[in-house]
C-alpha cells in the first residue's frame, strides 16, 4: 500500500532507461538534451553502464566522472564536456542501466507502514481519525482529517517524502 501511495518500488532493483530522439523535419538528427537526464528511479545505488549512440554507429560506453556526472540522490545524469563541465547531451539514443532503491528500507518508512497497519487494525472496531467525542446531549465528534480507512495524516506526512514525481 505504501508503494502504491508513493508510486514507486522501494527495494533495490536493476533498471534500464532509454532516451530517444524526435524527428526534425524529414530526417533524423541527434537530439539535444539541454538538461540532465532524469532517471526513472532514485536513489541510484550504482550505474552499470550509460551507452550513447550518435550518427548511427555502435553505441559508446560513457565513463563516470569523465563523460557524465551522477547525482545519485535525485537520479540526475549530467553530460560533461572535455573540461569536466556540464554540457548538452547530443545523441541519437542514450540507454542507462543502473540499480536504484533502498537497502535497507529506511526506518521512518518502516515505522509509517507499521503505524498504517495499526490504524487499519484499530479501524476494525472504531474510527481512528476521531480526535474527540462528546455525548452530552446527542453526540458530537471531532475528526483529525482524512477518512476512515484512508491514509492517516501522520503516515502521509512520512510517505510524501518518498513519493515519486511523474514527469511528462
Amino acid at each position: 500500500a505504501a508503494a502504491n501511495y508513493c508510486n514507486r518500488v522501494f527495494p533495490v532493483e536493476t533498471l534500464s532507461d532509454s532516451f530517444w530522439p524526435r524527428p526534425r523535419g524529414y530526417s533524423w538528427e541527434p537530439r539535444r538534451f539541454p538538461r540532465p537526464l532524469i532517471l526513472s528511479r532514485r536513489p541510484v545505488i550504482t550505474v552499470t553502464s550509460i551507452l550513447e549512440g550518435v550518427g548511427g554507429v555502435a553505441p559508446t560506453a560513457l565513463v563516470a566522472g569523465v563523460d557524465y556526472q551522477l547525482d545519485a540522490i535525485n537520479g540526475l545524469v549530467y553530460r560533461l564536456d572535455q573540461l569536466g563541465y556540464p554540457t548538452t547531451w547530443v545523441a541519437d539514443s542514450i540507454v542507462a542501466t543502473y540499480s536504484a532503491g533502498y537497502s535497507p528500507i529506511p526506518v521512518d518508512l518502516k515505522m509509517a507502514a507499521a503505524s498504517w497497519i495499526k490504524a487499519i487494525a484499530s479501524a476494525q472496531t472504531r474510527d481512528p481519525t476521531i480526535k474527540s467525542e462528546t455525548v452530552t446531549g446527542v453526540y458530537s465528534a471531532t475528526y483529525q482529517g482524512g477518512s476512515a480507512g484512508g491514509v492517516p495524516p501522520d503516515v502521509a506526512a512520512v510517505l510524501d517524502n518518498y513519493s515519486a514525481v511523474s514527469i511528462g
